[in-house]
């Protein structure tokens, strides 16, 4: 009887060594896992914030843009009120010169 009690309480160590040895490496494989998803997510953070950065940058770029846009534009229509009145004020130098190079024209042919 002492033979089946010694080999039951060798095949209870064996267990116990066994499962230990699983415990032992279930735990080393959890943590290699955990500090590949710490690592990982490191990696995304450091990516939000670069990408975060580039989306800051490119809507300060695009604000600049827009802002030099409008400036651009009043400048164009001041020119262009410039130029509208430029060509007015040509239109009624012409009309004032054929009148009077006209009429003077005129006197001489009928003098």
């Amino acid at each position: 009887m002492q033979g089946l009690w010694r080999e039951a309480e060798l095949l209870h160590q064996q267990l116990q060594c066994g499962y230990q040895e699983e415990v032992l490496f279930h735990t080393a494989s959890l943590g290699a896992a955990k500090r590949q998803h710490i690592l990982r997510l490191q990696a995304l953070e450091l990516e939000l914030d670069t990408v975060e950065r580039q989306r800051d940058q490119a809507a300060r770029r695009n604000a600049v843009a827009e802002a030099e846009h409008r400036a651009l534009l009043q400048e164009t229509h001041f020119l262009l009120r410039v130029l509208r009145q430029a060509r007015e004020t040509l239109e009624q130098e012409e009309a004032w010169f054929q009148y009077h190079h006209t009429a003077a024209f005129g006197m001489e042919e009928g003098g």
